[in-house]
């Protein structure tokens, strides 16, 4: 059975250190980090072309040159205080959701805010909104879905209108596209749910004593894989419906999830460390450590070869993740 933590014992937890007991394996390759980006935190995603890193800080957002690791462009928010973010697939848009319930649309080219996006209200019984992804494009770039609340709205890119609303009975954490557009998973307390686009309605629901505030899709669309407050990493096989935890946590959340674009990797935040598995046979293949703060990000670059971890720290880390491992033939 799962030892559940009180709040206070999984923050000094935390405060510990990744490595401080026996059910937590640091003996996992290292990958080499390739940059640090200093006063960057909040979520983050990498441009179609793999050139530009979006990072959220606060009342801005900002763009930053992958191969120089320099600041490009910085979008002021002013009381947008961005909590995600998400390219366009063609790269000329950026969406942003704030913690004011407003979702913003951002002309990339020209830093100016395109349009914004107004319907989302909070739940009464909402008292805190985790930094999960709040806003997607789907693979066509055609629609926008936004959560926050009790609902999913999906939007029109070229008019900014409202053409659809789907309503849930708990409030919404987290969504996600799969990769051919024809659903939305979503993920909140104690439960994720897969929605039909084109009808809007729930197609299969996944209930677990978890709150899910990560999300993937895998790149064929076959499995989701989903991190919990409550320390678990589970993977979701959509045609099926069977579940597979891959992991627990006894000591702090698994607070985003990221699948690699061959899909053979899936990297799980787990307090301050990042872990690498193999999805297929459940193997752990490589830790991330160096950040000083709660990890709350992760995002892979469009060809693979670098992972992104943005966190509480102030900082975004990119790191170069092999292509072959060392022992895998």
């Amino acid at each position: 059975m799962k030892r559940v933590l009180t709040w206070l014992q999984t923050f000094v937890a935390i405060a510990l250190g990744p490595c401080f007991s026996e059910d937590q394996r640091c003996t996992a390759q290292e990958v080499r980090l390739r940059a640090t980006l200093t006063g960057a935190s909040g979520c983050v995603a990498f441009s179609p072309d793999g050139k530009t890193i979006a990072s959220s800080d606060h009342k801005a957002v900002k763009l930053w040159d992958v191969a120089t690791g320099e600041e490009r462009a910085r979008f002021e928010s002013g009381d947008h205080i961005v909590g995600c973010l998400d390219f366009s697939p063609d790269g000329k848009w950026l969406a942003t959701g704030g913690f004011d319930l407003t979702v913003k649309l951002w002309d990339v080219a020209r830093g100016k805010e395109r349009a914004s996006l107004n319907g989302h209200k909070p739940p009464p019984s909402r008292l805190i909104w985790p930094d999960g992804k709040c806003v997607a494009f789907s693979p066509d770039g055609k629609t926008l879905a936004s959560t926050g609340d009790t609902s999913i709205r999906l939007w029109d890119v070229a008019t900014g209108k409202n053409i659809r609303t789907l309503q849930d009975d708990s409030s919404i954490f987290v969504l996600v596209f799969s990769p051919d557009g024809k659903m939305l998973a979503t993920g909140g307390p104690s439960r994720a749910k897969l929605w039909n686009v084109t009808t809007g309605k729930q197609s299969a629901i996944l209930k677990q004593e978890a709150t899910f505030v990560g999300l993937a899709f895998s790149p064929d669309g076959k499995q989701l894989a989903l991190g919990s407050w409550t320390g678990t990493l589970t993977l979701w096989d959509v045609a099926t419906g069977m579940k597979r935890l891959l992991f627990i946590s006894q000591h702090t959340c698994v607070y985003s999830v990221a699948f690699s674009p061959d899909g053979k990797t899936l990297a799980a935040v787990e307090g301050l460390i990042v872990r690498l598995w193999e999805p297929t046979t459940g193997k752990e293949r490589a830790t991330l450590k160096g950040h000083t703060g709660l990890v709350n990000f992760v995002a892979f670059s469009p060809d693979g070869r670098i992972l992104a971890t943005a966190s509480y720290d102030g900082t975004v880390k990119l790191w170069d993740v092999p292509s072959v491992v060392p022992g895998e033939k």
